[in-house]
């Protein structure tokens, strides 16, 4: 089942400020949230889920799968196969 988060939430998953947060929203690369009425607004657990695994694919090459465990990329791996002189 898919939790809708609020915005304190995703702040402390993300560990990012709600202007930063919003900042992303506006240029696109963060999800953003669902309209539930008036002026209240929800993010899906699993959006911002996959935008954190994304992040993490991004700064160190690896997938973390569903179990947790992260995998080499294979263009990471023959980087780290290489031997240096």
């Amino acid at each position: 089942m898919n939790r809708l988060l609020r915005l304190r939430q995703v702040m402390d998953q993300t560990g990012l400020g709600s202007s930063t947060i919003y900042r992303h929203i506006a240029a696109g690369t963060f999800p953003a949230p669902l309209k539930i009425g008036g002026h209240s607004a929800r993010w899906l657990q699993a959006s911002v889920d996959a935008w954190v695994e994304n992040l993490i694919h991004k700064q160190n090459g690896s997938v973390v799968h569903h179990g947790g465990s992260p995998a080499m990329l294979p263009e990471k791996a023959q980087q780290n196969q290489q031997v240096k002189p």
